[in-house]
Parts: structure tokens; C-alpha cells; sequence
């Protein structure tokens, strides 16, 4: 079981991974109303997979899209790859390629920003490789 957190977004992360949709969906839906991306990419990744509610690719594009242009990472990748299977919105190439390229200098940017904790004459490409972070959730 995962504990609950004290902020919001985290406490809604917890209930979905415990199971408890409904309060995810409660703690979730009004934040990413109020613009919160990282709260609209996760109502978009309960609605593409359909935790808590029905399944509804279209309704899960259009929150990973809200998020997408907030600057989401994982919210423009999930994009894309809507727009490459056309599951929730047309299939589509350029708007896949855009949404992944994004997604690819978003991701990238925040390791070059977290990577900075020692200069880097004093790192070699493999260290520095093995240091920087997955994709973000």
C-alpha cells in the first residue's frame, strides 16, 4: 500500500496505485480544471485506461494535450503516441513527431538541469550517463 502525501497531486498518485479511483478522480479533476498539468496528464492517463471511470481515449488526448502545452513531458509523449496508433485522435505523423520531439527536449533539458551537481570536466560520458534520470511519471 502506498502512503498518502501531503500534497495534493501525491495523495491522488497514491490513492490510483492503491486503488482507490474515486478519490483520485476527486482529488485530481478540480486541480487539473484549474490548469494543473501534472494533474490533467494524470486524469488523461486514468482515462485512456479506463481507472475509475470509462475507458475514453478522446477525453484522455484531450487532457495529455492541456498538459502538453503546459510542458509535460510524459503528457506530450502519451500525445504522440495517440497520434501515431490514432487511438483518441486522427493518426496523424506530424503531430506525432512534434508532440515526441517536445517530449525529447523536455525530458532532455530537466537531466542536462539535474546533471549539474558536479562539473562536468569532472564526470566521464559513462558516469554521466548512468547518473541521469529516467522519463518522468
Amino acid at each position: 500500500m502506498v502512503p498518502a502525501a501531503a500534497d495534493p497531486i501525491d495523495d491522488a498518485v497514491a490513492a490510483r496505485l492503491n486503488g482507490d479511483y474515486p478519490k483520485a478522480l476527486k482529488l485530481l479533476r478540480p486541480l487539473a480544471e484549474q490548469g494543473n498539468a501534472a494533474a490533467q496528464s494524470n486524469l488523461g492517463f486514468m482515462y485512456e485506461t479506463g481507472m475509475g471511470l470509462p475507458q475514453d481515449r478522446a477525453e484522455a488526448a484531450k487532457w495529455y494535450r492541456l498538459a502538453a502545452e503546459q510542458g509535460r513531458a510524459n503528457a506530450q509523449y502519451n500525445l504522440g503516441r495517440m497520434y501515431a496508433t490514432g487511438q483518441g485522435v486522427a493518426k496523424d505523423q506530424a503531430d506525432m513527431l512534434k508532440w515526441r520531439r517536445r517530449s525529447s527536449r523536455e525530458a532532455g533539458s530537466r537531466r542536462r538541469s539535474s546533471a549539474g551537481y558536479f562539473p562536468a570536466t569532472l564526470r566521464s560520458a559513462s558516469t554521466m550517463r548512468s547518473c541521469q534520470p529516467g522519463p518522468s511519471s
